[in-house]
């Protein structure tokens, strides 16, 4: 059994959409945790309608009355996991066929890898991210069959489970054991309302002596910066820059870094925010 906690915030068409699509494509005993992260109440009402309509047992919705960022939100919603495995995926995203069992699956398979994310579209998902991807870009929602048989039906690595061992994952689909993720503390306090929290967990990770992986033959389309465009610029770059020179202080020091500031530079150039 494995919880997948997916916060939200506003953004209900964009939410419902990957609600539809995880129940679709999850193989494993799941239970999906959905985090309403302060939304305004017709949002926040229509996310909960569609939860009431579909009537599974799989789903767990918790309201916080005020939005206070990804961080926040996913340690609320950790406090309603009990399985061994939590992945955590964003509300902009739009998981393939068995996503959740190639992910535990790596886990499951080497003790040495304690968390595992999928390839990416998108650019800000830094060393997930796969130009052979990026060519896939479709409304939001999305509009027709054809628009998600090309998500759907997109071919990855044949390879099953090949893995790439990687310094850095991000928070857009990261599945890792539960109690490794609590005795870490979740995220770190330092971290405003977003950005950075998820590296920082890959850092802290591999200071415990454990790898992340990359699984190759698995697939999830993301939208990206759904949450975060709802912000002023001005508010978004500031925490942005504070987030990042708490990061750059604490961990410049460790292998992979610079790569990881190219890989930032490249997104920030091709998905300016």
């Amino acid at each position: 059994m494995v919880d997948i906690i997916i916060p939200f915030f506003n953004k209900s068409e964009l939410t419902i959409q990957c609600l539809k699509y995880v129940s679709l494509t999850a193989l494993l005993d799941c239970r999906i945790v959905v985090v309403d992260d302060g939304s305004d109440m017709i949002e926040s009402g229509k996310v909960l309608a569609y939860l009431q309509q579909e009537g599974k047992s799989m789903f767990t919705f918790f309201r916080k009355e005020v939005n206070q960022g990804y961080k926040e939100a996913i340690r609320t919603g950790m406090a309603l996991c009990v399985s061994k495995y939590v992945i955590l995926l964003n509300n902009d995203t739009i998981p393939t066929p068995g996503f959740d069992s190639k992910l535990i699956e790596v886990l499951e398979k080497d003790p040495s890898i304690k968390a595992a994310g999928p390839l990416s579209n998108h650019p800000t998902d830094l060393f997930q991210f796969r130009e052979s991807l990026q060519h896939i870009k479709v409304a939001a929602p999305v509009s027709g069959n054809c628009d998600i048989k090309l998500i759907l039906n997109n071919p990855v690595s044949t390879l099953k489970n090949q893995v790439t061992i990687t310094p850095y994952l991000t928070g857009m689909c990261l599945a890792l054991e539960r109690e490794l993720f609590q005795q870490i503390g979740v995220f770190d306090d330092l971290y405003e309302h977003g950005y950075f929290e998820d590296l920082d967990l890959c850092c802290q990770i591999r200071k415990e002596g454990y790898q992340l992986a990359i699984v190759e033959d698995c697939f999830v389309f993301h939208y990206g910066h759904a949450t975060y465009r709802q912000k002023a610029t001005s508010e978004k770059h500031r925490i942005i820059w504070n987030n990042f020179k708490i990061f750059s202080d604490r961990w410049s020091h460790v292998s992979g870094h610079d790569e990881l500031l190219l890989k930032m530079e490249f997104a920030g150039k091709n998905d300016p925010i």
